[in-house]
């Protein structure tokens, strides 16, 4: 009698165990689901399809409850964020390796080697911050067939210039500085620029964020603001660049 009631007690004890991990694990399916969608709110219809292509039949919450639940990635101010702060000022930026093009004729590129976030700082154009016309000088004294590491922004009124052109870069000698490495296409660009003010710095830095979700191993591009036609068409010869 005894070892029946111990079976009954213990059979009804693991039956409730059983209850409290299938529940926890339902009220914890929203959020996990809601990792598929965190830059744009997904409709009733787009859960129940992924569910359904995912084989979930059973101990699931309703698609409404899921998109219910969304809210925004919350926004982190740039200038509030000590680690971008140490990556600029350390040259220090993970996730990113240097490695050849799979660009034809194109050299090396900078590819991921983790994923990055749609709107996530990537890495910066590292160099000296110089005045457009300095820059335009610096790309008149180059040689035939020289590479050319220079970027033209604007900050506010202000034209300006990050010239790369020399590497190591004297403050940081010791380092490989990506920005000037990332190739250029107009057409499958997965990075843009953005202007930010180091609070305590005279100059600008241009920020490099991911224009889209990266995967690791993709190659990252940026628009140059160039294509074959440009500098009075002696850019024709050049396959990389896009027509």
């Amino acid at each position: 009698m005894r070892a029946l009631w111990w079976n009954v007690v213990f059979g009804w004890g693991f039956f409730s165990f059983l209850i409290l991990i299938v529940t926890a694990n339902v009220r914890g399916f929203p959020c996990f689901l809601l990792a598929y969608w965190t830059r744009k709110k997904p409709s009733v219809v787009t859960v129940q399809g992924y569910m359904k292509r995912s084989g979930w039949r059973s101990n699931c919450v309703s698609a409404r409850e899921v998109v219910e639940g969304w809210a925004p990635p919350p926004k982190v101010g740039l200038t509030n964020d000590p680690d971008l702060i140490g990556h600029i000022r350390n040259q220090s930026w993970p996730g990113l390796t240097i490695a050849e093009s799979k660009i034809p004729r194109a050299g090396n590129g900078v590819f991921a080697t983790k994923d990055f976030a749609r709107g996530t700082v990537v890495c910066d154009y590292h160099g000296s911050v110089v005045s457009a016309e300095e820059g335009m000088r610096v790309l008149e004294a180059l040689q035939p067939g020289e590479g050319s590491y220079v970027f033209f922004f604007k900050a506010g009124e202000q034209r300006l210039c990050v010239n790369s052109q020399v590497a190591p870069c004297q403050c940081h000698p010791d380092k490989a500085t990506f920005g000037r490495m990332i190739n250029h296409s107009t057409k499958r660009l997965n990075v843009k620029g953005v202007v930010f003010q180091v609070p305590g710095e005279d100059h600008p830095v241009f920020l490099i964020k991911a224009a889209r979700d990266i995967k690791a191993g993709e190659e990252l591009l940026i628009d140059y603001g160039v294509t074959q036609r440009s500098f009075g068409g002696e850019a024709q010869g050049l396959s990389w660049l896009d027509n």
